[in-house]
């Protein structure tokens, strides 16, 4: 006996929509799970970017005329650092006229022993970039980004930047280079204490002020001091004529 067609269409109703309901339900949690897939796609390839390239061996930054500096760095300048100690932190001032070539030797040595540390940064004019509005608070940021670390959070003051440099940098092992240092404030905004850096790390600063470091009391931390010379003879003239004939 077959079933009335108003009673089949009783049946049939629900079921419809039923159906449409349960594909309504499906397009709005695939698109639910885009938008998501969407919101959380910037932060995974933050994610991969950045451990991808601390696995990449550091690109050495440009350097000219290195003259000299090898064996200056091999003979008088590798003991003061002792980067195999990671005992403690250590902070060398390289100090000397203005000219002398202390920036050069400074970006050298960074190039020579950066693979050694974590995380590394070089932060060149620190006397005229701090002097301007933000100075500061901007080179703190390039300190953070260069170690690869956020700062988002570093917005507001040089106190923020303090906070955020200790809290994120205390437990790894970094290079830092700051050229051209002037001010003890320099000092305190981008490398304040000891603790702001794990053990091992290695801070080198140059500077024209001869008694800088001793301005700038860190606990903890290995102060140490080297006086940039003029180049001997035979360096001088090798370097005369790199200059006159390129």
């Amino acid at each position: 006996m077959e079933m009335p067609r108003r009673d089949i269409d009783h049946v049939r109703l629900p079921m419809l929509l039923h159906d449409r309901r349960r594909s309504r339900n499906t397009r709005e949690r695939i698109r639910w799970i885009k938008s998501e897939e969407q919101k959380y796609e910037p932060e995974l390839i933050k994610k991969i970017v950045k451990e991808a390239s601390a696995k990449l061996p550091p690109i050495p930054l440009p350097i000219k005329h290195i003259v000299g500096l090898d064996s200056r760095f091999e003979q008088e300048v590798e003991p003061h650092l002792d980067t195999k100690s990671l005992d403690t932190v250590c902070m060398l001032e390289i100090y000397g006229a203005g000219g002398i070539g202390k920036t050069t030797f400074a970006l050298n040595i960074y190039n020579k022993i950066r693979h050694q540390f974590e995380a590394s940064s070089f932060l060149a004019d620190v006397r005229e970039k701090s002097s301007k509005r933000k100075g500061l608070e901007d080179l703190q940021k390039t300190l953070m980004s260069e170690m690869g670390e956020e700062t988002e959070a570093m917005m507001g003051s040089t106190f923020n930047g303090d906070f955020e440099i200790k809290r994120k940098l205390s437990n790894k092992r970094v290079l830092l280079v700051l050229d051209d240092v002037d001010k003890i404030e320099q000092l305190e905004a981008l490398a304040g204490g000891g603790d702001w850096f794990g053990s091992g790390s290695r801070i080198i600063i140059t500077t024209r002020d001869t008694t800088m470091v001793d301005k700038h009391k860190m606990d903890g931390v290995d102060m140490k001091k080297y006086k940039m010379g003029e180049l001997n003879g035979d360096d001088s003239l090798e370097l005369f004529c790199l200059h006159a004939f390129n």
